[in-house]
């Protein structure tokens, strides 16, 4: 059905971003489930394993790196292989100066393992140094057509026997 598009709208902007070599893109979305899905979808479809991370959990599967930003970007860079890392709360970590030097330092080695990190929270203020370094993009509120299906869908798990015949 239609209710894809707004969904596939984002997907492929993050794939351009990253086929254009942007090491660090920073998603605005106040949906982290959402945004999270889009960031699998792609790294799916990059053939790549996405790897979230978080201040309270570390990198998953794990758990390296927690507590700190730094410590979660100085785990990621002992991951040789390609990757598409999801670090979330971001938005709240990036004025550390330490891990604001770390990141710097760790992107010209991401392009080589083809790595990217993709930095997940509702709003940015980015850093003057991150600036030129970050690619941006927004993940719209689901359109009505997108809320429709997830209704129905909803609908469809509670109660399978009596399909919805209008919402």
């Amino acid at each position: 059905g239609g209710g894809r598009g707004m969904s596939q709208a984002a997907r492929v902007e993050l794939q351009a971003l990253l086929d254009a070599g942007w090491q660090l893109v920073v998603l605005e979305s106040f949906e982290e489930e959402r945004a999270l899905e889009l960031v699998e979808g792609v790294a799916r479809e990059r053939g790549q394993p996405c790897r979230r991370w978080s201040l309270a959990s570390g990198l998953i599967p794990g758990g390296e790196g927690a507590g700190s930003l730094a410590a979660g970007l100085e785990a990621m860079a002992r991951i040789e292989e390609p990757a598409v890392f999801a670090l979330l709360d971001a938005h709240r970590l990036l004025d550390d100066t330490l891990a604001l030097r770390v990141l710097r330092d760790h992107l010209p080695k991401l392009a080589r393992r083809h790595q990217c990190l993709v930095a997940l929270g509702p709003a940015f203020d980015l850093p003057a140094e991150l600036q030129r370094e970050a690619g941006r993009m927004q993940l719209p509120l689901p359109s009505p057509a997108e809320l429709e299906g997830g209704f129905r869908a909803a609908l469809e798990e509670i109660c399978p026997e009596s399909p919805p015949e209008r919402l």
